[in-house]
């Protein structure tokens, strides 16, 4: 039997495997889940699923420092997150977030030592064959917000992956709205110091 770490060596789309380590960005992890609290709290349903993935994701990662992973925290907020997934307009929506959300779902159980991990790599397996173009651009679209959250250095990114959505889904408003803003946030940033990734706040 394969161990368990080459078990998921092929299924890559969850933050674990997107170079989210705390040597990867500039902010702590109060800064980090702050800046989720905030987002949650103030945008309403404004890329709220791809918030809460990355929160998951921050609650079990090297972010929160050595014997201070929080497993069953993360998976609350993946539970809070799975039942807005089911409630997705369309198939590719929910397949796209699905295979987020069960790839780290089944990697934090394997970080527990839960048999369940087993269960969720079947069903992560079973999701792949489903997999299309469009449910990919929801992937991409949870992968650039994520990386938006990580500071300056991690803005040309976050609009590589933004990009990459827009370009199958045009007529997600909520994705261009995120790949204008990061596209001006890389600019202030390329043009002097200070970071300014903080919210991702509507205009009124």
């Amino acid at each position: 039997m394969a161990s368990g770490e080459n078990k998921w060596r092929v299924f890559t789309d969850s933050h674990f495997n997107w170079n989210m380590q705390p040597e990867h960005t500039s902010k702590d992890i109060d800064s980090l889940l702050g800046q989720i609290k905030i987002h949650l709290e103030d945008q309403q349903e404004m890329m709220t699923i791809p918030a809460l993935l990355f929160k998951a994701f921050l609650y079990v990662s090297e972010h929160m420092g050595k014997n201070k992973k929080d497993p069953e925290a993360a998976l609350e907020t993946l539970d809070t997150a799975w039942q807005k997934i089911k409630d997705c307009a369309s198939e590719n929506e929910r397949l796209g977030f699905a295979i987020v959300h069960h790839t780290l779902k089944g990697k934090i159980y394997q970080i527990m030592g839960d048999f369940q991990e087993e269960n969720f790599l079947q069903k992560v397996r079973n999701l792949h064959e489903r997999k299309t173009k469009d449910c990919q651009a929801y992937i991409d679209a949870t992968r650039g917000f994520a990386l938006s959250r990580l500071g300056p250095r991690r803005l040309g990114e976050s609009i590589k992956y933004f990009q990459k959505a827009v370009v199958v889904c045009e007529e997600e408003i909520d994705w261009l709205f995120c790949l204008s803003r990061m596209i001006g946030r890389n600019k202030d940033y390329k043009q002097g110091p200070g970071d300014s990734t903080n919210n991702l706040t509507k205009k009124q």
